[in-house]
């Protein structure tokens, strides 16, 4: 049984192309005119702000974009500078890589006794679930992902989960996965077209 390595936060990850991710800012956005000088940051030699309002009607950065587009969906995709984000609802729990059958699979932590446990019903993910399509197609167009907190630029030193994706378009599909009364598990699975 190998061991799972899982990413938290408290609002919604997203699944970058390695090759795109440095255009995701997160909660920061370019700075405008009106904004407070106070609240100004320069970060690698651009006016920069944080922020944190969530306005579903304009949203003015990633995270924000991110959190629209999963107002009422589980998986959305979200365009930003470098190419366009793969977002997943996994606001205030941990998820982690892992596979069924031929297929990539995030592994969305609802509730488990404990790490191990989790490791060792999600090692053994039965292939008669029942999927549903989100209709939403990812499109990798170079090697390598990795899953990222939405908040979060990637500039930063914050822990990311990296994997060797191939190339190609990928269908997203969902289920829930209760494997014993003590377990609970969203699962994304990422489908090669």
């Amino acid at each position: 049984m190998a061991k799972l390595d899982w990413l938290g936060d408290d609002g919604p990850l997203v699944l970058l192309a390695d090759a795109e991710a440095a255009g995701w800012l997160g909660i920061w956005r370019n700075a405008r005119k009106g904004d407070p000088e106070s609240e100004i940051e320069l970060v690698d030699g651009e006016r920069m702000i944080m922020d944190v309002e969530l306005d579903d009607d304009e949203p003015a950065t990633d995270y924000a974009r991110a959190c629209a587009a999963l107002d009422e969906e589980v998986a959305a995709l979200v365009p930003f500078a470098g190419g366009t984000a793969l977002a997943l609802e996994t606001t205030g729990h941990q998820a982690a890589f892992t596979c069924t059958g031929d297929s990539i699979v995030v592994a969305k932590w609802i509730f488990a006794p404990d790490e191990k446990h989790a490791a060792r019903v999600l090692a053994s993910v039965p292939d008669e679930l029942v999927w549903r399509d989100t209709e939403v197609v990812f499109v990798l167009r170079t090697k390598g992902v990795r899953l990222h907190p939405a908040a979060s630029r990637t500039e930063t030193d914050v822990p990311t989960l990296p994997l060797a994706l191939a190339p190609g378009r990928y269908a997203i599909d969902t289920t829930l996965f209760e494997p014993d009364e003590d377990s609970s598990f969203e699962l994304f699975r990422l489908r090669a077209l």
